[in-house]
């Protein structure tokens, strides 16, 4: 079946049924998931939010749709914030690396910059500056490329809350889980880069710490 543009067998995608991630379901809404992920690169507070509807990346959503991404966005950021005492890296990869090719953006716990890395790897690769996540649909639309996005924290010189300014760069030849993989060097746990390779029991540990703490301020 085809839906949004993207081709995918229903039932085949483990983000179309919400049984392959039920003990990981922080909280949701009729539109959206937000889901402790699997493979937590920091201890706990990894969130997933991933819009229900079967589509391959953020940017191939409707306005209405990216809409309530971007206020889910905020919420979850809020409540990391709250709960871990840290704004929230935000990322996606825009069908560049994706191991599950429906569209889900990362909220990790950590005050990381991934625009440098990003750029030293891929010198020749088109960037853009986007001042909110909804511009995604816009660009990926009049550009028809893939991509990969990422928040641009806070600055004190910037009027940025951490969550509003993102960067893209398109059509990388990056390899899959590329920003998780950039992430979890940044942050020190390399170990955690591939999600699944983690230990089973630690990552439940974490994972399961993570609906806990974080479902009262989602719910």
């Amino acid at each position: 079946m085809v839906r949004d543009g993207s081709p995918q067998v229903e039932g085949a995608c483990v983000f179309c049924d919400k049984k392959n991630f039920g003990e990981r379901l922080i909280a949701e809404t009729p539109s959206l998931y937000y889901v402790a992920t699997l493979g937590q690169i920091t201890d706990g507070g990894y969130t997933l939010v991933i819009p229900k509807r079967h589509v391959s990346c953020l940017g191939a959503m409707e306005e209405r749709g990216l809409i309530g991404v971007e206020n889910a966005m905020r919420d979850a950021a809020c409540a990391i914030d709250t709960e871990y005492g840290v704004k929230p890296l935000i990322f996606e990869h825009g069908i560049v690396g994706q191991t599950v090719q429906h569209a889900h953006l990362h909220l990790l716990p950590t005050e990381i910059y991934l625009g440098r890395k990003v750029t030293e790897d891929f010198p020749k690769a088109e960037c853009s500056f986007l001042t909110s996540l909804g511009l995604i649909g816009r660009l990926h639309k009049m550009k028809e490329k893939k991509y990969l996005l990422w928040n641009v924290p806070a600055r004190p010189w910037v009027r940025n809350d951490g969550v509003s300014f993102f960067e893209a760069v398109w059509d990388p030849p990056a390899p899959k889980q590329y920003l998780r993989i950039v992430a979890a060097e940044l942050t020190g746990k390399p170990e955690r880069a591939n999600w699944q390779n983690m230990d089973p029991e630690l990552d439940k540990k974490l994972w399961s710490e993570t609906v806990a703490r974080l479902a009262p301020y989602l719910r």
